[in-house]
């Protein structure tokens, strides 16, 4: 366990020093990659038998067995073509999904609540009015 907790503070730490925008992906046994799009540095402790990952302001725990694999991927941001573009980002089930793109969830006084990469959970935010957006489309939601 010290092993992990060693490597990925040396990765973190070589990560965040970089200028480029990173995430960190998960890949879960049950098939899911949950994102964190790492605007900040993170802190990823090891709790008993949760691995608990803490960015942006926001918290997320997952069961260490559950845990396949945990990567760090670069995200960059450019436009190369923005005639016939689509509205990619969907909002389903209290989940907003973007393929290939950065997902930001704001409360009404422009605070950002979530962030994400590809899709983001919005469950465990309290009721109220929210604005999801990504870099091409921006959606208000009512939860």
């Amino acid at each position: 366990m010290k092993k992990l907790l060693l490597s990925v503070a040396l990765i973190t730490a070589g990560i965040l020093s970089a200028h480029a925008e990173w995430a960190l992906k998960l890949t879960l046994n049950d098939g899911t990659q949950p994102c964190f799009v790492l605007a900040e540095r993170p802190v990823i402790k090891m709790d008993g038998g949760e691995m608990v990952i803490s960015c942006n302001g926001a918290t997320a725990s997952y069961a260490r067995t559950a845990v396949q694999n945990m990567t760090f991927v670069e995200k960059t941001s450019s436009v190369t073509d923005i005639e016939g573009a689509t509205s990619v980002l969907v909002y389903t089930d209290f989940t907003a999904k973007a393929p290939e793109s950065v997902i930001k969830v704001y409360d009404l006084a422009g605070r950002m609540c979530l962030s994400g990469y590809e899709e983001l959970s919005l469950k465990d935010l309290p009721a109220g009015i929210y604005v999801v957006s990504t870099p091409s489309q921006s959606l208000k939601i009512v939860k």
